[in-house]
């Protein structure tokens, strides 16, 4: 590697006091301007200074608040359950608040988790949430001061809320509506990394109002992530394998001559943190483990940290409770007797850039950055692209070095210094553009719970008409002119831009979901679909079919709660998050017997109809434990937890699907589906079963795959093992809008080069092979089906894939429909607007 010195300022970065002497030059441009444009690294913790300098300042009187929205969901409880700590600590214990902890003065707002009330006037809430709040109040009349972070990441919700903030602010400032509503007393403040001084000038140039308004630039303090002390080492030749090439770095930062070169740093002493950033969560979980294994010898053999411990631990926004605790948890003891030591090796995605709970720990001193992360272009989180960082997220990354140890801190990029001068752009490319290019790109049909799919209809629910005219984005996002035409026009018009056509292919999944029609008008059920926020659109879509609302004689109606049911429990975690599979014991036999048990305990719920109706028997019997109908006042509620535990469930899943299913109702009453249910009930006289699976088939119509081989020759019934039976059980399934086959009278059995088959997951019915052997699946809704084949029900839909291994893929789970439901609707009878 060749090295290249970044020398700068060694002082240690100041914390929560030294922020609060810039606050009041915050203030003194917000009375002179409505933007404001603050500067400042995670380092500064104005996430939490600035909203409680403003609430002492009176910013939330007349029942207004304060928001303050992050683009990355884990940050946001952790960013508001600071800001508490941070308020207590100020007041010294004297809080007017009686209850002044998350969800009083300070709460936060997630997708189907909050902790908040009427009492809150702080409230830390995602970027989505940020842009919901424009659907419910499109003037934003109740929230004084909006604080948005994050801004340089460019993160797509954001992106578009700040486009439809610059026309919030002008008709704020110009009070268009009565003025005892106050509108034109509002303040945006704008925070950002001092690594991106190009995307500084472009905000300030964009929220310049008529050319006269100018927004107001503050930096916080002068020692900003920026100018922190780190020196930096580029490789010399190209890589092929970043994880083996990160593993081997790892391995020389531990070995005796690197430890000999750097004798002015006390990090051999005292032992310190090495991050080492990878783009997926699946490289985060192979390199924990290649790590694990060899660092500890590596240990060993250096003589100088032999009495040393080393631990691997993951990072990324999917974490669970006690990974996190063992991430963010900062209090390390030696052992005096033994004179040992604490290393801990970080593997983070992007998420772990900005993060203020590991900055604050101060115990940094290796940064390796394999130049690489990842963008998901789905909803749900299940399509990761590999993506190229820029400059700017370098910088990000290299300044984590050497924050705040005494000494110099070290950054190893995995990529040549010419890749970096010479070939790096200089900002991310923002993530719109990113889902407009990819969906573009792709030859084979995406399914409609892309994101892209998902603003698109979001920005049809405010009614806005035009994208190009009405709404401007921050550079350099530009729309397609045609963004709004009928499809009559564009259907017939070859584009070469593939954002136009990631565009055009966006509109054709809302219009084959019959949530706009041929003139790109929100219809009815689009309308729907919006009003439920957050949840998938295809899960939406599931449920207003459920209710019948679309069409009373429409077979699907009558199974309302039943699919808020499904839905929540899916939207909890679905069969990964809900049946716990055991872990590897270092007894053989102990491992056989958990496997054993476990796999007696699935068969009390799983159901031949799918793993939707499996999941629905699973919260059917939770509810009757947790709330059994004829429990008197004076008995004891039954041992939940452990009733859950015995049946290898997982309680937190069942729990957090109960408080999703009661948001879900209570969304569904607000906008009348209950009505319709109640009617749609009554006429339709179908099995309940039968009308679950076609209200999933109208949502999921896209993911449509064929069951195509089933193994004779694997004794499965002898299989205890989970993975021996994911990879044992030889059931396969056709992706047919991944392939060239085609739905319909030339629907075949397999073929075709491009053909992508895959497995169901281990934990779905679909896995096993009694699902296609026993007799009655032939049966399924009281009639025989797809007599080409001599399995029962062939056609599934399945709700979403997921990577299993590098490069292989499994369904989520399925469920079975019959060819006739695919066949019927529209988009697999190629139907187009005329």
């Amino acid at each position: 590697m060749s090295h290249q010195n970044n020398p700068g300022s060694i002082n240690d970065p100041a914390l929560d006091s030294a922020t609060l002497p810039y606050i009041h030059s915050l203030f003194t441009s917000m009375a002179s301007s409505s933007v404001n444009i603050v500067v400042g690294s995670p380092l500064s913790n104005y996430e939490t200074e600035i909203p409680l300098a403003l609430f002492e300042h009176g910013y939330t009187s007349k029942n207004q608040s304060i928001l303050v929205s992050n683009p990355r969901e884990d940050c946001v409880k952790t960013t508001a359950a600071r800001a508490v700590r941070s308020y207590l600590s100020s007041s010294n214990g004297q809080s007017s608040y009686t209850s002044p902890g998350l969800g009083h003065l300070v709460g936060f707002s997630l997708p189907f988790l909050s902790a908040t009330s009427t009492a809150t006037r702080i409230e830390y809430v995602s970027s989505d949430i940020m842009m919901q709040e424009t659907t419910i109040d499109p003037l934003l009349s109740n929230r004084r001061v909006l604080v948005v972070d994050g801004i340089h990441l460019r993160e797509t919700w954001t992106d578009v809320a700040l486009g439809l903030l610059q026309s919030i602010i002008h008709y704020r400032q110009k009070n268009i509506v009565k003025r005892e509503h106050n509108l034109s007393d509002f303040n945006l403040i704008l925070c950002i990394s001092p690594t991106c001084p190009q995307l500084i000038d472009i905000l300030w140039e964009f929220f310049t109002i008529n050319g006269s308004q100018k927004p107001s630039i503050t930096i916080l303090n002068d020692l900003t992530l920026s100018v922190l002390p780190s020196e930096v080492y580029h490789l010399n030749t190209p890589i092929s394998n970043y994880l083996d090439k990160c593993l081997d770095v790892l391995l020389t930062v531990f070995s005796q001559d690197y430890f000999s070169l750097n004798k002015k740093a006390d990090f051999q002493e005292t032992g310190r943190d090495i991050i080492v950033f990878v783009p997926t969560r699946r490289d985060v979980k192979n390199l924990v483990r290649l790590a694990s294994n060899e660092l500890p010898h590596r240990l060993r053999e250096n003589l100088s940290l032999h009495h040393s411990n080393v631990i691997v631990l993951p990072c990324h926004e999917k974490l669970s409770v006690s990974e996190k605790q063992d991430l963010y948890n900062t209090e390390y003891f030696s052992d005096n007797e033994n004179n040992t030591i604490t290393w801990r090796v970080i593997v983070a995605t992007n998420s772990a850039e900005n993060d203020y709970a590991l900055l604050a720990s101060r115990r940094i001193t290796c940064v390796i950055d394999t130049g690489l992360d990842s963008v998901d272009i789905s909803s749900s989180g299940a399509a990761i692209r590999t993506r190229p960082i820029s400059k700017s997220k370098a910088e990000i990354r290299r300044s984590m070095a050497g924050s705040g140890i005494k000494g110099i801190g070290k950054c190893f990029r995995l990529y040549r210094k010419e890749y970096f001068t010479q070939i790096m752009p200089l900002n991310d490319d923002p993530q719109l553009m990113t889902l407009m290019s990819v969906t573009g790109a792709s030859s084979s049909a995406t399914d409609i719970n892309g994101l892209l799919e998902t603003v698109i209809l979001r920005l049809f629910s405010l009614q806005i008409k035009s994208l190009t005219t009405e709404v401007n984005f921050i550079p350099p996002i530009t729309l397609s002119s045609n963004l709004l035409q009928s499809y009559s026009s564009t259907s017939n018009i070859s584009h070469k831009d593939s954002v136009s056509k990631g565009i055009d292919k966006s509109l054709l999944n809302l219009f084959y979901a019959g949530c706009i029609d041929s003139k790109s008008r929100l219809t009815n059920i689009g309308q729907l679909v919006a009003q439920f926020g957050s949840v998938p659109i295809s899960f939406a879509r599931a449920i207003i079919a459920s209710s019948g609302i679309d069409d009373l004689d429409d077979l699907c109606g009558g199974c309302l709660y039943e699919m808020v049911t499904i839905t929540a429990i899916y939207l909890a975690g679905g069969l990964t998050k809900t049946f716990v599979e055991p872990s590897s014991s270092s007894f053989a036999s102990d491992s056989v017997s958990q496997s054993s048990a476990a796999a007696a305990a699935r068969l009390e719920f799983q159901a031949i109809e799918g793993d939707a109706i499996t999941l629905l028997n699973v919260f059917e019997a939770y509810l009757q434990r947790a709330h059994p109908p004829n429990l008197g006042k004076n008995s004891n509620l039954p041992n939940v937890p452990r009733w859950a535990a015995d049946k290898f469930l997982n309680y937190q899943t069942l729990l957090r699907a109960e408080g999703i299913r009661t948001q879900l109702v209570s969304d569904a009453e607000r906008i009348g589906l209950t009505k319709s249910n109640i009617l749609a009930k009554n006429k339709n006289q179908l099995p309940l079963v039968e009308k679950i699976c076609r209200s999933l088939c109208k949502g999921f119509f896209m993911n449509a795959a064929k069951r195509t081989y089933v193994s004779t020759d694997v004794d499965l019934e002898n299989i205890t093992n989970q993975s021996r039976r994911r990879n044992d059980s030889g059931i396969r399934y056709e992706l047919i809008n991944a392939s060239s086959t085609i739905l319909g009278n030339q629907a075949k059995n397999g073929g075709g080069e491009d053909t992508i088959s895959v497995r169901a997951h281990g934990l779905s019915v679909g896995s096993m092979s009694e699902f296609a052997q026993r007799a009655d699946t032939r049966q399924l809704f009281g009639h025989l089906d797809s007599p080409e084949s001599e399995f029962g029900c062939p056609w599934v839909v399945y709700t979403g894939m997921s990577e299993y291994g590098q490069g292989e893929w499994y369904l989520e789970s399925i469920i079975p429909v019959r060819r006739e439901w695919l066949v019927n609707s529209r988009y697999y009878k190629e139907v187009r607007p005329t």
